[in-house]
């Protein structure tokens, strides 16, 4: 009896084990293989876009394969519309003989920003040439802005493959904005690291992307990314020091960190990682928060507000007094550290004020700087033997005596020019010991560098110009002591275009890049900087030339749309769509190639083709602003203007419940402007006011000044003289107030042409040679100063050269 009990039991046991079994297949085998089936089948019908940083371009006759940056790389983190496109790089493998190859990994500040053919990488290599000049050295920029470690860990898989010498990566100002992170507003926050790192390798199959895009197409409309926004997409991300949230950030960031250094190992590189610098007595903090409330706030803000006034006045002492004493209410409030800093800075407490600066930079709740937490994580993970550490935070520190400021940075972590020789100074000593060759001394001077890179005063220029646009925009806008520092940066590009646009000084630059080019006829970066020069100085054909050798050594879309360009401004405007037509396929969801081949459809009188060109750059991205008031006025012209209105119309919706007050003032003045052409000026003016609420609000001026003065248009369309000079008048006064000079002077056009309309001759005079002088003040050789000699000739007033 016993023993069939025990046969009974036994296959009862084993019938349970067999349904187990059953359920497992079915509940996740089934699925598995259900997947690999459908992977499988979408691979062999739909080529998937290429998810590798790296990838193969072409096969040389010697059996060597040139690989290249993969330009939809970051669309597996980003919207397609904010995805970067890495830097074009040739990279031969295997790596011939005779060249030492550093791989520079991070973010926006490693990659070069704001000018990358200028980055710490790019002096690295200037350096290093000089000192060995027997070695080929390249430097291959493989940063990219807005990525975190994450990010930079997924493209350390692949160090392997282009075989470096080096990787040196520099990261950690992105680990709460970035993808994953605790303040980011690309995804949710993930505190578990294993799930982030599944969820990345699931886009990387063909299942995973396609529900990737099923999702996006899901979104439709609620993707509402308007051109420029940037930055201020993370107002409401505000994640302060004490956030639990923070710690697992730190805690991915060091996991990342070392399993990028297990990967370089790997490979057989050596890894160099450096500290990371920011901007500590020139940068106010993003925006700060109080704890305290009730009596306590108040007395706090009476003390704050005290503070200002007295260091205003620069009586210093007793602003440090009553800093302190706010301090003693709330300690954590990130502008009163800084402003204590600052004070303490003049007061010549250097200690002081470097303990308040850093302590003002943790408390930023808009972290867009690596904090005293993140650096720590890289020097503890750096104590590893087989890494090497580049204290980048110190070698700015004793470049600035002190605190770094704007003399290292052109705003909060991006390098001047000085700050990236500084940072490749510290990289060069690291370097060195792993050279088998003998050096030729210490590294060259910043003038040296400069040279060899062929930075003119017009590559200053133009850098400073995209600080200026940068600084536009929040949160830059939220800033203490925003105003001041916007007029500070507008004087700064006054001086630098007063001696770099002039034509002799364009000509200059253009020399210096040929002779650069004589002995360097392999660095893309110095001809992708003279084709812009070229462009710059009208010389289209010289421009397309250079633009056409660069789409030959790398076709990526980014020089594509540089040779594009030339092409349509030559008025080649069906090979120009051709070429946008190219980057197309490469990048399908970038709604700037459906704008310019639209403006090359109008050009050639294809208006309705622009519109479906247009219509379907907006079904991509609906808050592309530039895209809906092109195409709001292609309806108008022709004729379909309750549509024009209606593309306009859905925008402002749009913009409205995402909150997009800047996308709603830009779309309030484009339906002005209609209402102007239909001569309704009464509701254009309050359009208008409302746009000019808008600017005020998010403190736009350079939007302030575009109200006013379309409100002046509006007033002048309907002979209202008097109206239309007094909106003129507020514009000027913004401009005065932020040096926007050149602003100013198309304001001074319109005023002397509304004076021509009103017959006011005298008027006329004084308002056209007024600009005559603003623009000669802003270069010696302004295009715009013969066109108004031609003016006040034609309107019977000499020119007497003054």
């Amino acid at each position: 009896m016993d023993l069939v009990t025990e046969r009974e039991s036994s296959n009862a046991l084993r019938s349970r084990a067999k349904r187990f079994l059953f359920y497992l297949a079915a509940v996740v085998v089934g699925p598995v293989v259900m997947l690999l089936v459908v992977e499988g089948f979408l691979r062999l019908v739909a080529r998937g876009p290429e998810t590798d940083f790296f990838v193969p371009m072409e096969l040389l006759p010697d059996g060597t394969t040139v690989y290249t940056t993969n330009d939809r790389f970051a669309h597996q983190y980003f919207p397609p519309a904010m995805a970067w496109i890495p830097r074009p790089v040739r990279i031969v493998v295997p790596k011939p003989d005779g060249v030492f190859r550093i791989l520079v990994l991070g973010g926006s500040a490693a990659m070069g920003e704001p000018e990358p053919t200028f980055s710490f990488g790019r002096v690295l290599q200037a350096m290093l040439e000089q000192q060995y000049p027997g070695l080929a050295i390249e430097v291959i920029n493989g940063a990219l802005a807005t990525v975190n470690s994450h990010v930079v860990y997924q493209i350390s898989k692949e160090v392997g493959r282009v075989e470096p010498d080096v990787v040196l990566v520099y990261m950690g100002n992105n680990e709460v904005v970035g993808p994953f992170g605790a303040g980011t507003v690309f995804g949710r926050f993930s505190p578990n690291l294993s799930l982030i790192r599944l969820g990345i390798a699931a886009r990387k199959t063909r299942v995973g992307q396609l529900i990737d895009h099923l999702v996006r197409l899901t979104m439709g409309k609620g993707q509402f990314i308007t051109e420029g926004q940037g930055m201020a997409m993370f107002l409401e991300q505000r994640v302060h020091l004490d956030d639990p949230r923070l710690l697992r950030v730190y805690d991915h960031f060091r996991q990342n960190l070392e399993d990028l250094a297990d990967e370089v190992g790997r490979s057989g590189a050596r890894l160099v990682v450096s500290t990371v610098g920011s901007n500590l007595v020139d940068h106010a903090p993003f925006a700060s928060a109080l704890r305290v409330t009730g009596p306590d706030l108040d007395r706090w803000q009476q003390l704050y507000e005290e503070g200002k006034s007295l260091e205003a006045d620069g009586r210093a002492a007793e602003a440090i007094e009553m800093y302190g004493r706010a301090l003693e209410i709330d300690v954590g409030h990130a502008a009163l550290h800084y402003r204590l800093a600052r004070v303490l800075w003049i007061e010549g407490r250097g200690g002081e004020a470097e303990s308040h600066a850093i302590r003002a930079r943790d408390l930023d709740t808009l972290r867009f700087r690596a904090d005293s937490r993140i650096n720590d994580i890289i020097r503890a993970v750096v104590a590893r033997p087989d890494v090497a550490l580049v204290d980048a935070v110190g070698a700015l520190k004793t470049a600035s005596e002190g605190l770094p400021g704007d003399a290292l940075f052109y705003e909060h972590v991006h390098f001047t020019f000085d700050g990236n020789w500084v940072v490749a100074k510290a990289v060069f000593d690291a370097v060195r010991p792993g050279l088998s060759m003998e050096s030729g001394g210490p590294p060259p001077s910043v003038a040296v560098c400069a040279d060899r890179l062929a930075l003119t005063p017009w590559d200053r220029y133009r850098t400073q110009v995209g600080i200026a646009g940068l600084m536009r925009r929040a949160p830059f806008t939220l800033q203490d002591g925003h105003r001041a520092r916007r007029r500070e940066t507008n004087l700064k590009v006054l001086a630098l275009r007063a001696v770099a646009s002039t034509k002799s000084a364009l000509e200059g630059a253009a020399v210096h890049y040929e002779r650069i080019l004589e002995r360097h006829a392999e660095d893309l970066d110095i001809r992708e900087n003279f084709a812009r020069l070229l462009h710059e100085q009208g010389d289209l054909t010289g421009a397309a030339r250079e633009w056409l050798a660069l789409t030959d050594a790398i076709p990526t879309a980014s020089w594509q749309l540089g040779l594009a360009t030339v092409l349509s401004d030559q008025g080649a405007h069906n090979a120009a769509i051709h070429l946008y037509r190219n980057s197309q396929a490469k990048m399908p969801n970038l709604t700037l190639l459906n704008i310019q081949i639209g403006f090359d459809l109008v050009a050639t009188g294809q208006l309705e083709d622009a519109v479906e060109e247009l219509e379907r750059g907006l079904a991509r991205n609906p808050g592309s602003t530039i895209a809906r008031l092109n195409l709001s006025g292609l309806r108008m012209d022709l004729g379909c203007v309750e549509d024009a209105y209606g593309v306009l119309e859905t925008g402002l919706a749009y913009a409205r419940a995402s909150h997009n007050i800047q996308a709603e003032a830009d779309l309030q003045v484009g339906e002005a402007e209609r209402m102007i052409s239909e001569i309704r000026l009464e509701a254009a003016v309050r359009v208008l006011a409302r746009a000019l609420n808008g600017y005020v609000s998010i403190l736009d001026y350079e939007g302030m000044v575009t109200s006013w003065a379309k409100t002046a248009e509006a007033y002048r369309s309907g002979g209202e003289w008097d109206n239309a000079f007094e909106a003129y008048e507020e514009a000027r006064a913004i401009c005065a107030d932020l040096a926007l000079r050149e602003a100013d002077a198309g304001i001074l056009v319109e005023m002397g042409l509304t004076a021509i309309e009103a017959a006011d001759r005298a008027a006329a005079d004084r308002y056209l040679s007024a600009a005559l002088d603003r623009f000669a003040e802003i270069v010696s050789d302004h295009p715009s100063i013969e066109w108004i000699e031609r003016t006040l000739g034609a309107i019977g007033i000499p020119n007497d050269g003054n």
